[in-house]
């Protein structure tokens, strides 16, 4: 059996509604964020006064890098020419300036709303954000009339979803090639995987596993019970090779991600708390050993190849 690790850099997307809107001389502004259907903020002048939109509620860690941001707004206008239902939007820092650079001429439908997207995943919009520019209660969106005609434009809903990339591990190539192993043996690894936080801030490592054959009839025990094709695994960060009595119940690595526990929170993944996979400084590294049960029966003799994937969040 081989066993191969894999470190993780997570790409995600957030989405937020706002929480707040006001704009001079729009029509209840604070309906673009009220969650209600068709309950409007609406413009119908030709000053091209801001509608600003702001209190999205982001969370995204410090340790991330902003990727791109996209706006989905849902709306109609009145205007007969298409010219005349169109707006320009832009992005906010302290939420009442552009950020960047506004994106005119977008357009609206004539009186049916459509759901329509601007920006993309590595879209910046002109200009650099840092997750406190995300994450900040002034951040936001900027509507306002793209010309000025006195047409009216009608905003029912707004989302912000911000792509981003996330903390990350770095895992030190090990393949482990046991050749040949009996049938329902159990053995603690002679070398352990290298783990390290390649981030900028301390971070909380999770662990999972899967078979990594293709068309493996194997699978990873979700618990400790080894069986018919399934492999039981556990893990353990300590600083030297433990013996196999000292890894427990609750070090079972399964193909759901678990996060790693000090003794007192709970043990998961440390052997007596000497070395833990939690709150772990950046550039730090952790030693993690794996013991394997094998299957109790199998239906294939192939070589098994498992990947044990540490993925890390502040």
């Amino acid at each position: 059996m081989t066993v191969f690790p894999g470190g993780h850099v997570y790409a995600a997307a957030d989405a937020k509604n706002p929480g707040a809107a006001s704009g001079t001389n729009w029509t209840t502004p604070a309906n673009i964020a009220d969650g209600v259907n068709a309950t409007y903020a609406s413009y119908n002048n030709t000053t091209q006064d801001y509608l600003k939109v702001t209190n999205f509620k982001f969370s995204i860690s410090s340790a991330a890098t902003i990727n791109g941001i996209t706006v989905t707004r849902k709306g109609h206008g009145d205007g007969v020419t298409a010219a005349k239902r169109q707006y320009a939007i832009g992005l906010t820092k302290d939420g009442a300036a552009l950020a960047g650079t506004a994106k005119t001429g977008v357009d609206l439908p004539q009186d049916t709303d459509d759901v329509v997207s601007t920006g993309t995943t590595t879209d910046l919009w002109g200009t650099t954000w840092s997750t406190a520019d995300i994450n900040s209660s002034n951040f936001g969106i900027i509507f306002y009339d793209n010309d000025t005609t006195s047409d009216a434009i009608y905003f029912d809903s707004v989302t912000i979803t911000v792509s981003y990339t996330g903390p990350s591990v770095n895992i030190l190539e090990v393949t482990y090639d046991f050749t040949s192993f009996a049938l329902n043996a159990s053995s603690v690894a002679v070398s352990s995987l290298t783990v390290t936080n390649t981030g900028d801030v301390t971070e909380t490592f999770y662990i999972r596993a899967a078979t990594n054959t293709a068309g493996s009839p194997w699978t990873v025990s979700a618990d400790s019970a080894n069986g018919f094709n399934k492999l039981a695994l556990r893990g353990g960060f300590h600083p030297s090779q433990p013996g196999d009595s000292q890894f427990g119940a609750e070090d079972v690595i399964n193909e759901t991600s678990q996060v790693s526990q000090t003794e007192a929170g709970g043990g998961r993944y440390t052997i007596n708390g000497d070395e833990t996979g939690v709150d772990v400084p950046a550039g730090a590294k952790r030693a993690l050993w794996l013991r394997f049960t094998m299957p109790l029966e199998t239906s294939t003799t192939d070589q098994q190849q498992v990947k044990v994937t540490v993925a890390a969040q502040q």
